[in-house]
């Protein structure tokens, strides 16, 4: 699966322009025009042959800007470069490192913009959640062809997991939220005419102490000596409780996911699986009772 950071590059690269087979450039900039508004930012791909940062340099008609101006982060697959907020204009930026590379940015005043370049029609709002709960941001965008919608935070472009969804249709959905999740939010709405930011929304957490509760418990068994014997533990709480299993009051090692698997048992015992964390401790038990071997003996008579 590609990851959202590098469709975002991919994207970038396609609004830029074929690009050239042959022998490898050790640095390279897309897309070559960059398109935004007046007071906005754009992003661009880097791709250099070293792990080295590369040298960026932003110029209007010969003058230098400002550094403040220019936002690098190491993402999978190269450098992202955000450049921004400018006024209305022409700019070149530079990024050398082991050779030198150029693409051109360009912001419209909105009133000049050309047909079809993406508009912001819905921007995200300012969240307030506990830690814990779900959120959804919205973000709509008209253009044509029809605007591709990505998500940043804090300036770096967001990457989807098992919590964070983006959806096609420019939602983006957080569930179980963690502290971490706090931050500013932006969606980018891209198109071949240009890319367009929406106003920042803060996502404020707070955290919420749950203590720990089982969502599995093990349970009892009775099983034939040297089979193998699964017990299952889990549980839910903030922040997240560790599992521990013990035999018999002895802490057992080894267990991943509070899956207890034990190979060819030989006796019985009680075992316990204990759920904790800062807000709290429970406990749980099971007893697995193996039955004893019947031994067989058979008397021949003899007349």
């Amino acid at each position: 699966m590609i990851s959202p950071q590098i469709k975002v590059l991919l994207f970038i690269a396609v609004v830029g322009g074929p690009i050239s087979i042959g022998k490898a450039s050790p640095i390279s900039l897309r897309p070559s025009i960059a398109q935004g508004v007046d007071g906005g930012q754009v992003f661009l791909q880097c791709n250099t042959t070293t792990s080295a940062k590369p040298v960026l340099k932003l110029t209007q008609n010969g003058k230098v800007m400002p550094r403040s101006r220019i936002y690098l982060s190491r993402v999978q697959g190269g450098w992202f470069i955000r450049v921004g907020p400018l006024r209305a204009g022409t700019y070149t930026l530079t990024a050398t490192s082991g050779g030198s590379a150029s693409s051109s940015i360009i912001f419209y005043k909105a009133k000049n913009t050309t047909v079809g370049f993406p508009k912001i029609v819905r921007n995200p709002r300012y969240r307030f959640k506990k830690s814990g709960e779900s959120v959804t941001f919205h973000c709509s965008a008209t253009g044509s062809p029809k605007p591709q919608i990505f998500w940043t935070k804090n300036k770096v472009p967001l990457v989807a997991d098992k919590r964070v969804t983006m959806a096609n249709d420019g939602r983006l959905m957080f569930t179980n939220l963690q502290k971490s999740d706090q931050g500013y939010y932006e969606c980018v709405a891209q198109n071949l005419h240009g890319m367009v930011f929406s106003r920042r929304a803060r996502l404020y957490i707070r955290v919420v102490q749950r203590p720990p509760r089982f969502t599995v418990k093990p349970r009892d068994q009775v099983v034939d000596p040297d089979s193998d014997v699964t017990l299952n533990c889990a549980a839910d709480g903030f922040p997240k409780p560790s599992i521990v299993w013990e035999r018999d009051g002895s802490r057992i090692s080894g267990v991943l996911n509070g899956v207890l698997l034990i190979k060819k048992i030989r006796r019985s015992a009680n075992y316990s699986c204990t759920a904790d964390s800062y807000a709290g401790k429970v406990k749980t038990y099971a007893y697995v009772t193996v039955r004893r071997k019947l031994l067989l003996f058979v008397l021949e008579y003899c007349d």
